[in-house]
């Protein structure tokens, strides 16, 4: 192929991908918190629990502890929301839950077992 084949071939592949959406951007919105840290709160019924959480843009990881189990945290942040799921290791139970952030303090609900409560907790 000549120069001026492969000009036009790499313009169009971007106009394609522009247009069809094939490009880094996942469609979230920008986090606008960082859960990273530490976070120790209660949840309905006064059941304790702390969250140990890496934030790298909006992807989060960690682990969480209480009730006398602990489990593993994933989960993903858009603006000041906050949703993810644990995955207990000893029930086999799924958490999901979802929070909003605001500083150090984050509150939300969450399902487990068909069963729905609220939470809060403060880093």
């Amino acid at each position: 192929m000549n120069r001026k084949a492969v000009v036009i071939m790499t313009i169009f592949t971007c106009i394609a991908m522009t247009l069809t959406g094939c490009n880094d951007d996942d469609g979230g919105k920008a986090p606008t918190v960082d859960v990273t840290g530490i976070w120790e709160g209660q949840v309905s019924g006064g059941n304790e629990i702390m969250l140990d959480l890496v934030q790298i843009d909006g992807k989060v990881t960690g682990a969480a502890y209480g009730g006398g189990e602990s489990g593993q945290v994933s989960g993903t942040v858009e603006e000041s929301k906050f949703r993810f799921k644990i995955e207990w290791r000893v029930s086999g139970l799924t958490t999901s839950a979802e929070a909003y952030v605001d500083g150090d303090r984050m509150t939300g609900t969450g399902t487990e077992d068909g069963y729905t409560g609220t939470f809060s907790a403060t880093r």
